[in-house]
């Protein structure tokens, strides 16, 4: 690791295999750090971040990637709860919207799809950071562009 770079994880993980480092790693102080959300920023795939306030998920942030992919800027949706995604409905469920199966659904949520700002499909999944009582504190969202590829595509991959 490099010296200028902090370690974030716990001493007793330094030599964990790479899919444990998450379930060891505390997280929940990650979350807050500008660095991380920088790391975010980066990634190809759209990141939502929710805190819990007051007992209610709210959206704290959202990488570049969704700004792309949805057209709002995060000063337009920081502070809203999940129901900003309900222009989402599940390809084959389509009673099913992606802001009510983020919040009660596992971690992989299927593919949905809208026509709003333009017809798009994602592959969603979620996530949960809890705190040391096992009280949500962060719900995490990925929303993976796959409008370009087709359903007989999909179900291959």
């Amino acid at each position: 690791m490099d010296p200028e770079t902090p370690n974030l994880l716990p001493n007793n993980v330094a030599s964990a295999e790479p899919n444990d480092l998450f379930d060891a790693a505390d997280l929940t102080g990650v979350v807050d750090l500008d660095e991380f959300k920088h790391l975010l920023d980066h990634l190809p795939v759209a990141v939502l971040i929710s805190k819990t306030l007051g007992g209610e998920p709210r959206i704290v942030y959202a990488n570049a990637a969704f700004e792309a992919l949805m057209g709002r800027p995060l000063a337009e949706i920081r502070g809203r709860n999940w129901s900003i995604l309900d222009v989402f409905r599940h390809e084959e469920a389509h009673d099913v919207v992606l802001g009510g199966a983020l919040l009660s659904g596992g971690d992989c949520l299927g593919i949905f799809e809208t026509e709003r700002p333009r017809h798009l499909l994602v592959e969603a999944y979620a996530g949960v950071i809890q705190d040391e009582d096992s009280r949500e504190k962060f719900r995490l969202a990925a929303l993976i562009d796959v409008t370009a590829r087709g359903k007989a595509q999909r179900a291959r991959a």
